[in-house]
């Protein structure tokens, strides 16, 4: 299984709309996880047509969560609640998207660093 990280991005995730986004490249997958503690919910998104990673139209994406019981198990967003917001990391598939990103859609608390990592991975 090869397993190649290409680039990464990181970001404040400690605000309602703050996001961390990243230029796909060739990548396959984002692997995509959180440093710090937030309260809050936080979405996958994806742009067919931003030329800067702020501007066109996103739309929700999959990710799956590294500790689902099924590798197909997807999900659009995530509700964090405290220190849970540590203990996962999820895997976006880029389906050619060139551009990804996390987005804090709901927010109550915390101060949190979302960190996303383009890679190309063997399943």
């Amino acid at each position: 299984m090869a397993n190649t990280r290409i680039a990464s991005a990181r970001a404040p995730l400690s605000a309602l709309n703050n996001a961390v986004t990243i230029p796909v490249g060739l990548a396959d997958t984002v692997v995509c996880y959180i440093e710090g503690v937030i309260v809050g919910t936080v979405v996958f998104e994806g742009s067919f047509d931003s030329t800067d990673g702020v501007n066109g139209i996103w739309r929700a994406t999959a990710a799956t969560p590294a500790n689902g019981s099924n590798r197909h198990t997807q999900v659009a967003n995530q509700a964090f609640t405290g220190t849970f917001s540590q203990s996962a990391f999820y895997a976006v598939r880029t389906l050619g998207l060139p551009w990804v990103r996390m987005r804090v859609s709901a927010y109550t608390s915390g101060s949190a660093v979302g960190v996303l990592e383009s890679r190309n991975c063997s399943f």
